[in-house]
């Protein structure tokens, strides 16, 4: 089986490009913010439906994806 294969979700971003995570992966940040656990769905709407995308200061390649979520926004980083 390939990573493709495993792919929890694959998203296509606002910008044009596609977002994928492995369940090894998402274990990974589950573990390092247990906010998100159960919450993979939210992820990926944040990633397909931003309501704004900025370009990281420190890390140019680096994208920070937002949506409002409850009375917070929650952000995707890729």
């Amino acid at each position: 089986m390939s990573p493709q294969d495993s792919a929890l979700f694959p998203v296509l971003t606002p910008l044009g490009f596609s977002i994928r995570t492995t369940p090894d992966y998402w274990a990974l940040i589950e573990a390092k913010h247990p906010k998100l656990r159960g919450r993979i769905s939210d992820v990926a709407q944040v990633l397909r439906v931003p309501e704004e995308i900025r370009r990281s200061q420190q890390d140019p390649p680096v994208y920070l994806f937002y949506r409002a979520d409850q009375r917070r926004y929650l952000c995707a980083v890729v």
